[in-house]
């Protein structure tokens, strides 16, 4: 199975380009990864695209990150004024396994002993749980951390379960590292508590392009997944999940350095597999191809 075309003029160009201005995607990619993506394109719009988008990437540092962390502390202490005794930051790690959000925390425990400053600091949620549980009365305050928010539908959900089990009165906050503005947005209006990001982004196409030129590059979009994204099935199967545009169309384009990339990022940039779809055809017996590869080369890793 041929996945790839042949490097066009167009492509070579946007490549020569992109080598000028060095943005850090273009830097760090993997450089047969960026053959393979540019080789994938088939339109000129798509070469220009793609040229766009990793030019405009959010890549992150581990100075980034500590930069961040102090002004998460900042906005925390100063601009939040929040009473050292009765405030719990906590990650937003919902159980054991690894998560970012708790890297943003051990961060944010080495930015407030740079600030000389006593917080309670939690690595995993539950103990927001156990706690500050009712009758408790601890904590009047409490912050969660995350690395990034997307749609804002995970923190919502967070605010929402801990509304049921934490004393009436106390209040909820949201900090993070980098988010999506609209899922900021989405997180004020589902839950009415205060948040906060080092880093905003709009999203990538939809929120930075301009008609008709937003017209134009959603359809090309839609022409470059259109050879990694399954079609969607209907009826949809339970649980089953739809990266179009990114998870909940994000359109992000944001990577924090050494880190599984969210899936809120276009798939062009992480997704590992070629569409087989022969898999999505009614009807008819499937027959497996012999020595067919649908593996496909990645700038960005997502675990």
């Amino acid at each position: 199975m041929d996945n790839t075309y042949p490097i066009s003029a167009a492509a070579l160009g946007a490549i020569i380009d992109l080598s000028k201005s060095q943005p850090i995607l273009f830097q760090k990619g993997d450089r047969n990864a960026l053959t393979v993506l540019f080789s994938e394109c088939q339109t000129d719009a798509q070469y220009l695209l793609l040229k766009e988008l990793i030019t405009n990437f959010n890549y992150l540092t581990s100075a980034d990150l500590e930069a961040g962390a102090n002004d998460l502390v900042t906005q925390i202490c100063s601009n939040w004024n929040l009473d050292e005794a009765t405030t719990l930051i906590v990650a937003a790690a919902d159980d054991d396994e690894p998560d970012g959000s708790q890297v943003l925390c051990k961060s944010v425990v080495t930015a407030l002993g740079r600030a000389r400053r006593k917080y309670s600091v939690k690595a995993r949620l539950g103990y927001a749980f156990q706690e500050a549980s009712p009758g408790d009365g601890r904590f009047a305050n409490i912050v969660v951390l995350d690395d990034f928010i997307g749609t804002g539908d995970k923190l919502s959900g967070i605010v929402k379960r801990l509304q049921k089990h934490i004393p009436q009165g106390t209040i909820f906050y949201i900090a993070s590292l980098a988010a999506m503005r609209f899922g900021l947005d989405n997180i004020r209006k589902e839950t009415g508590c205060e948040v906060f990001s080092c880093h905003t982004y709009e999203k990538g196409i939809s929120g930075t392009f301009q008609d008709p030129k937003r017209k134009e590059y959603i359809s090309e979009m839609l022409g470059m997944e259109r050879r990694i994204i399954p079609p969607m099935r209907f009826p949809r199967k339970e649980k089953e999940r739809c990266y179009g545009f990114g998870y909940g169309q994000s359109e992000a384009l944001f990577c924090l350095e050494g880190f599984s990339v969210p899936n809120n990022v276009f798939p062009i940039f992480w997704r590992d597999k070629y569409c087989d779809l022969s898999t999505f055809m009614p009807g008819g017996v499937k027959h497996k191809k012999a020595k067919v590869s649908y593996e496909r080369a990645t700038l960005l890793t997502r675990a």
